[in-house]
Order: C-alpha cells, then sequence, then structure tokens
C-alpha cells in the first residue's frame, strides 16, 4: 500500500469505523492511532499513547525489521491489557511504503485468539492422553496374568494424571478388597471395607469419577498406613465391563482440593473400562488355565499312558504314566510319531515294546480336528496270567491224564480178566491203582489250596516250638527215598515263633519234596533253623540240580518251573512254591531261593519271634484284569 503525508491523519476515519482491532504503526514504531476494536481489546479510552504502552508484542521478534523489509508478519504473542490480564493476539500486519518507496509505517489487524489457543492446547492434551493411554492399554492387554493387570493398571492410572498414589479395589459380594497398589504402600493390599457408603457406593451408583477430600475414603485400613498419610484428595473411577460395575480405580493426591481436567476424567474413566474388560479376560484366563490344570493333573496321576496326537500323527502332549511305560522323556516324545503302531479301526491293540513289556493301546478320534488321544495300560502281568494260565492248564490236564490213564487200565484188566490173573498180579493191579489214585488226590489236593490260596483264608496264629514242629513234619519223610538222606539241625535256646502251626507242615513237605525231586542222583536235604534278629530263618538245601538266578526270582509265581514247557524233566503243576510263598507271607514272614546251576539249591522261610499277636487274615491275591 502506497500513501503520501501523514498517514495517521489520513486514516482516522477508515481505521475508526472497521470493526476488527486495527493499530496503525508509525514509523518509528509508536502507534499513530487504534481503533474503537482496538482500544476494546486493550481496555484502554481513545489515547494513543496508552495503547502504545500496552503493545508489545513479545515474542514477535523483530516486528519493525521485518515490515521495513517489506514482509507481511503474521504472528501469535501475548497482550498485557490495562488490567493486568493477559490474552493471546494474532497480529496480522501490513507494510505502508510511499510513492518512493521509503517506508512510512504499517497497519495491523489484531485478534483475540485466547479462546482458540486454550481450545487447541486442550486438543493438544487430550490426544496426548489418548496416545498415552492406548501404550497403557496396549500393556495391560498384553498380560493375562490376574495380579500382573491390576498392577500394571494402577501405574498406569497414576502416570496418566501425575497421581501420587492409585489402588484398585475389587467388589465381592457387600465388601470391597484392595488387590493392587501403586505407591501407596504394600500394605494396603489386602484391605477390605463395606462397599456400601462412602465414595465406592458413590461412584459405582452414578457411574461416573467421585472425589473426596478425606484419605479415609479410601479405605477404613488407610488410617494406619503412614505412606498415606500425606494424600488429602481421593478420585474414585468405578471400573464397569458389560454394564456392570465390578470394582473402583484410586487416584491419590497431596493438593488439597485438587480438581482433574475434564481430559483426565476422560482418560480415567476410558482406562478403566479397559481395566474392566482386562481383568474379565485375565480372570476367563485364570479360570481357563485352572481347568487346563486340574485336567493335566487328573491325566497325570492317571496310572494309564495318554498322549494327544495331531493331523499328521506327532505327539502334542505326552503325560508323565507314558514317559514310565515307554521310557521315551517328554521332550523327546513331542513332536515325533508315537514309539507303538497306532490303528484307529481296531478298537484295543495289544503291542509288545522292545523291552519286552506289552502295552494295550486305545486310540479315539477327536472330531473336527483330526486329533487323535491314545490310552494305553501295561497289560505284562495280565500277558504273563494268560500265558501261565494256559500252561497251568495244559500241565493239569497231563498231569491228570497220566494217573487217570494207568487206573482206568488197570481198572479194566481187572475187570476183563479177573479170572485170568493169579493173586498176586491182581495185588501188583490193586497197588498201583492206589498208588496212582494217591498221586492223584495229591495232585487235587494242590489244586484246592492254591485256589483256596488266591481266596483267602483264615490262620490259627499261635506260639509254637519250631524245633518240635520241624521234627513232626520231617517224620513223615524218613522212608520217602532210599537214596536221600533227612538232616535236622536246630540249635538248643530258640524262642518260640508266631504262625499257624497246620500250615508249617504244608510248608515243610512242600520243600522236602522239591529238594529231592530236583536232587535225582540223591544226597543230603539238609533241614537247618536259626534266628537272625525278630525272625526265625529256616532253610531247606539240597545237592541237586541247582537252580539259576532267573529262576530264583520266578519260581514263588503261580504256574511257573523251572525248565517249564516240553523241556520240563519234572512234573508238577508248579503251584507248590506258589502256596508256600502266600503261606508264609501271610504270617508276616518272607521266602527267597538261592543256589548254584549244577551245585544244588536252598529254599528258606522266616517267621516271627512270638508276641502277643491276633489271627491274621489273607486277602485274596490282587487279579490282574
Amino acid at each position: 500500500m502506497t500513501v503520501s503525508g501523514n498517514l495517521g491523519a489520513r486514516v482516522d476515519l477508515v481505521v475508526d469505523a472497521v470493526p476488527c482491532a486495527l493499530v496503525v504503526l508509525e514509523r518509528d514504531g509508536s502507534i499513530g492511532n487504534c481503533n474503537a476494536a482496538a482500544r476494546h481489546l486493550f481496555g484502554v479510552d481513545a489515547s494513543p499513547s496508552s495503547a502504545t504502552d500496552l503493545f508489545n508484542p513479545d515474542g514477535a521478534g523483530d516486528l519493525h525489521g521485518r515490515l521495513r523489509a517489506g514482509e507481511r508478519p503474521s504472528v501469535v504473542t501475548r497482550v498485557t491489557r490495562s488490567d493486568g490480564s493477559m490474552i493471546d493476539v494474532q497480529i496480522d500486519a501490513e507494510p505502508v511504503f510511499d510513492e518512493s518507496g521509503d517506508y512510512l509505517g504499517a497497519v495491523c489487524s489484531l485478534r483475540d485468539v485466547t479462546t482458540e489457543l486454550a481450545a487447541a492446547a486442550e486438543l493438544h492434551e487430550r490426544q496426548r492422553l489418548m496416545e498415552r493411554l492406548s501404550l497403557a492399554v496396549r500393556d495391560i492387554n498384553a498380560d493375562l496374568d490376574l495380579q500382573a493387570v491390576f498392577d500394571r493398571v494402577c501405574e498406569s492410572a497414576a502416570s496418566l494424571v501425575k497421581a501420587c498414589g492409585s489402588g484398585l479395589a475389587i467388589v465381592e459380594g457387600e465388601e470391597a478388597v484392595c488387590v493392587a497398589e501403586w505407591n501407596a504402600g504394600p500394605a494396603l493390599v489386602g484391605a477390605r471395607w463395606r462397599a456400601d457408603g462412602g465414595l465406592i457406593d458413590e461412584a459405582r451408583r452414578t457411574g461416573e469419577p467421585a472425589q473426596a477430600g478425606n484419605i479415609h475414603a479410601f479405605a477404613p485400613s488407610a488410617a494406619r498406613l503412614p505412606e498415606l498419610a500425606g494424600m488429602r484428595t481421593v478420585f474414585c473411577v468405578p471400573t464397569i465391563h458389560n454394564g456392570r460395575s465390578i470394582g473402583a480405580l484410586y487416584l491419590l493426591f497431596e493438593e488439597e482440593d485438587l480438581r482433574l481436567s475434564l481430559n483426565e476424567l476422560d482418560v480415567l474413566e476410558l482406562l478403566a473400562a479397559h481395566a474392566g474388560a482386562a481383568f474379565e479376560n485375565a480372570r476367563e484366563h485364570a479360570e481357563v488355565v485352572k481347568a487346563q490344570a486340574r485336567q493335566q493333573a487328573v491325566v497325570d496321576a492317571t496310572a494309564d499312558g495318554m498322549a494327544l496326537l495331531d493331523a499328521a500323527g506327532n505327539i502334542t502332549s505326552w503325560n508323565a504314566a507314558a514317559e514310565s511305560l515307554t521310557g521315551v522323556p517328554e521332550h523327546e516324545a513331542i513332536g515325533a510319531p508315537p514309539p507303538f503302531f497306532v490303528d484307529l479301526g481296531r478298537g484295543a491293540v495289544a503291542h509288545q515294546l522292545p523291552t519286552g513289556r506289552w502295552l494295550e493301546i486305545i486310540a479315539s478320534a477327536v472330531a473336527g480336528t483330526g486329533e487323535r488321544v491314545l490310552d494305553f495300560r501295561d497289560i505284562t502281568a495280565a500277558k504273563r496270567l494268560d500265558e501261565a494260565r494256559d500252561l497251568f492248564l495244559a500241565t493239569t490236564s497231563h498231569e491228570l491224564r497220566t494217573p487217570i490213564t494207568v487206573v482206568k487200565g488197570f481198572a479194566g484188566t481187572l475187570l476183563h480178566r479177573w479170572d485170568e490173573l493169579t493173586d498176586v498180579e491182581r495185588r501188583e493191579a490193586v497197588s498201583t491203582i492206589v498208588h496212582r489214585t494217591e498221586s492223584l488226590a495229591a495232585l487235587v489236593d494242590q489244586l484246592l489250596l492254591g485256589s483256596t490260596t488266591d481266596a483267602g483264608f483264615q490262620l490259627d496264629t499261635t506260639a509254637f516250638d519250631i524245633g518240635v514242629a520241624l521234627r513232626g513234619a520231617l517224620a513223615g519223610f524218613e522212608a520217602l527215598s532210599d537214596g536221600h538222606t533227612l538232616v535236622l539241625q536246630v540249635p538248643a535256646g530258640l524262642p518260640k515263633v508266631a504262625g499257624d502251626r497246620g500250615s508249617l507242615d504244608n510248608v515243610v513237605a512242600q520243600l522236602i519234596e522239591n529238594a529231592v525231586r530236583y536232587s535225582p542222583d540223591g544226597g543230603e536235604v539238609r533241614v537247618v533253623a536259626s534266628r537272625e534278629g525278630d525272625h526265625i530263618v529256616v532253610s531247606v538245601s539240597d545237592d541237586g540240580i541247582g537252580i539259576s538266578d532267573d529262576d530264583a526270582q520266578l519260581i514263588f509265581e503261580r504256574s511257573y518251573q523251572a525248565g517249564a514247557g516240553d523241556s520240563r524233566p519234572f512234573g508238577g503243576l508248579g503251584l507248590g512254591l506258589y502256596i508256600v510263598r502266600r503261606l508264609i507271607e501271610a504270617q508276616e514272614g518272607r521266602v527267597r531261593a538261592y543256589g548254584t546251576v549244577g551245585a544244588g539249591a536252598t529254599v528258606e522261610f522266616t517267621l516271627p519271634v512270638a508276641a502277643d499277636r491276633v489271627p491274621l487274615y489273607v486277602p485274596p491275591a490282587r487279579a490282574v484284569r
């Protein structure tokens, strides 16, 4: 703009009529004129000199220098009004030059932007708070541990509004309990108070933040916490999830009658809402984890091996029993196929591991996932029992058939050829029938005793002299074999034993019969009694074919015999030593065998020294199913 003459005088009328605040600057920087709107802005009368004192655009830089250089600056600065208050003013200046280009001054348009800047500052603050809230929510949602969620909520809330401390209370029935704190003292956690009445009740009832200047509004126990002694203001924000208030978030401040901005209150409400959702998520996750832990505990505690296979047939879960049954540790099993064949279509399948252990495997498909659940158990004992039963039946049939065939044959001979036979021949035939019948009766007795042993029986426990009992048991065996000599060694002074006197005859008889049977070339059969601690030990030894270590571990099992099978050199059902073990163990004793192949064997049993005892009931042998 170019004019001539005194600029202030020429534009006075125009400037004063303009509705926006205008200030005319002379070339020396003084105010040549200001219109009514400008005077109203400064709070002064019509005197330009008084306006000159007020128009000091701090922060505008070298305004006059910029104008002289021909710039059209637009700046925002603080201006002090006549009453001392400060306002934010935006100045848009237009330089004025004459025809020769000399700087004459400038016309400045002023606008009060205090409200705009305040709104912009508030918007910026809200944006800043929202960004921090977003980060806080991300951290909260990143953790599913319930206590970690609580702690993060407290710390984030205090950080957002620069609180001195914070706490989180959860409502349980009619009580509120503090579950977490930040900078409010660990002793606060666990404090309980009634949920009705007070600050938390007000916040939950209205659904909006509540404020109190009394620290006791936080919790009844706060009074005894020195960490809270300096706190003078408490804000309570309800934590709401799905329309239901589940607790409250507390903010503690040292300032008295502090007021939070609307932005801060909004952010706290949003945080509390996220906290409620995170709390429910974490709680549901905790319940799922607990349920999974319970299920896993059941799986781990079961004696059955259990495994879960993915769609590719690889193991994703392997319990402790599976590791124990197969010998494959979990870290090796996971991600690999099972160490045995799996067939979905055959139901229960028996499989023998390289270790010799037998497993019964059941595979079930998981609908819709392609996964498979394997359940497997140890059936080795059942397999052995089946094998033993088959052998028992076969042996029994064989052993019974022989004497029955002989008896039948001689009985038939007597029936059809009685008149043709001499008295000597008849007597020999009857003698053979009697002998074979006695063998058959002994065989049946063994079968009955074995069955009775498994079913359980009552023992008549008394105190008796072991020496007298042994001498009586051996009396009937003196003429058992011409090639064997029975030797009994019982030292004087042995105490009485506690047991069933009648069963001792069966035990000793079985052991002596075995000693004679397994020493076919004759020799001594030695029965020796001695004391070891609070037990009497009785051993029966021979000089026969001996016994291997493996057989010594198994001969007391039902239907087991050393050399059993087609190569078995001696008859019998394999029940004798099984019955011996059951009888001795029923009397609180133990039995074992040892020896050397080709150099004889020894079987010994123990009975306790007599004391005050009651009759014992022997439970049935445990069946393998």
